[in-house]
């Protein structure tokens, strides 16, 4: 049986108010990476990688981490809209997500001059609908994996031989 820990603001009063499991946040394994290290390559216990540091060769993981810190108010934004998507207590209420969604807007606008035209929330292609909060993030995080590439070069990432040869093997190459 999982053993569920509890923090202190659930209990009032000495007494238990409700007892639901947290989920831990693993940083990232890169010093200083904003994002949340939830690739993992040998069990939980370990410090995991975030999906740009993961299987980037020892050199370049600063440069990786250098071009996160630069827009660390993007991995912010993108980190508050995993917690709201993800959190029992707001996630089935559209109000509250919208709310957020324009919060979020609100406190990043002023972090990206420059850039408001291509970060700001839309509506989708051709319809009168918004972009959702999900939708959003992850152009947001698009944008981020766009900056990690061009501080590597326009190859990418150098990757360890062994990552290399499981994403070519992905590919459908012969082993």
């Amino acid at each position: 049986m999982a053993r569920i820990t509890l923090d202190d603001d659930e209990y009032r009063g000495g007494a238990l108010a409700v007892a639901t499991p947290k989920r831990k946040r693993h940083p990232c394994y890169a010093d200083g990476c904003p994002m949340p290290g939830t690739i993992f390559t040998s069990g939980t216990d370990k410090t995991g990688a975030c999906a740009w540091h993961y299987g980037v060769v020892g050199m370049d993981v600063p440069k990786v981490t250098r071009a996160l810190t630069d827009w660390a108010c993007l991995a912010y934004e993108v980190n508050e809209a995993r917690r709201t998507l993800t959190d029992p207590d707001v996630a089935a209420k559209p109000a509250v997500i919208a709310e957020r969604m324009q919060t979020a807007w609100e406190r990043l606008q002023p972090l990206v001059p420059g850039y408001e035209q291509e970060l700001q929330p839309s509506t989708i292609r051709d319809t009168a609908y918004r972009e959702s909060y999900g939708d959003w993030a992850k152009r947001l995080e698009a944008f981020l994996g766009a900056r990690v590439v061009e501080v590597l070069g326009v190859k990418g990432p150098r990757r360890h031989e062994r990552t290399a040869r499981a994403h070519a093997f992905a590919e459908g190459a012969q082993p």
